[in-house]
């Protein structure tokens, strides 16, 4: 595994072996990154199955996001049987300390009926707790279903503030989301700018739905408010890290 077996060890041996002898001491970051390491094939030779076992060693010691690596690929018996109640086991126990992305995970699982009956209220309570975590995905998706009506009672300044939370998060589709509310006035009073403003940034993300909304909307503004636009979404743009 290391190429100290080949000559001299690197520096890249020596960090491997240390965070190897920690993971086997039981630190829970280290387990952790080692299965990293041999999920990506970084400084050893790729190998799914040894990832969840490290990863699985994580969740023994109570990981949130151990267990819903590990809860993802048994869900999908990716490297590992498929078993939906025992992912759905995990996914529990990883939300019941604050996981985000096990909230979503049971939210999309009780929609679609995976290893358990379909349940719309159990899914939107589950889509909830996920977009108060802070998953852009579940409060973009939280935000629709808010803004139509889909399963819970309509409410569009709601859903207005979900998908402008999800935007902020740099999720594309949540930004195009966001400028099409600005456009039509969901949620908020109708504002051609911030709509131009999120569709570029939609599409400086690479998000196609972004680049031709915000073609859309360049025609429909003045020449000094598209300007205008253009100059803040350049700024804005800065001040999230997109290119």
């Amino acid at each position: 595994m290391l190429s100290a077996l080949a000559g001299e060890p690197t520096d890249a041996d020596i960090e491997l072996a240390i965070l190897l002898d920690a993971a086997e001491r039981g630190d829970v970051s280290a387990q952790m990154h080692v299965g990293d390491r041999y999920a990506a094939g970084l400084g050893v030779v790729a190998d799914l199955r040894m990832a969840l076992e490290w990863w699985a060693r994580a969740a023994l010691q109570g990981h949130a996001d151990a267990m819903t690596r590990v809860a993802d690929h048994v869900a999908a018996g990716h490297g590992v049987a498929q078993d939906p109640a025992k992912a759905l086991v995990l996914w529990q126990r990883a939300a019941a300390a604050g996981n985000a992305a096990a909230c979503y995970r049971l939210a999309r699982a009780a929609f679609e009926g995976f290893g358990q009956p379909t349940n719309v209220a159990t899914g939107l309570r589950w889509l909830r707790q996920a977009a108060d975590l802070g998953h852009p995905e579940a409060a973009l998706e939280l935000g629709r279903r808010l803004a139509a009506g889909d399963g819970v009672a309509k409410n569009p300044s709601e859903a207005f503030n979900y998908v402008r939370t999800a935007a902020k998060e740099l999720c594309p589709p949540a930004m195009v989301e966001l400028a099409r509310y600005y456009a039509e006035g969901v949620g908020t009073e109708p504002d051609l700018c911030n709509a131009y403003i999120w569709a570029e940034l939609a599409a400086r993300c690479g998000e196609p739905s972004g680049t031709n909304l915000a073609a859309r909307l360049t025609k429909l503004l003045p020449f000094w408010s598209r300007a205008r636009a253009a100059r803040e979404a350049q700024s804005r743009a800065r001040q999230l890290g997109i290119p």
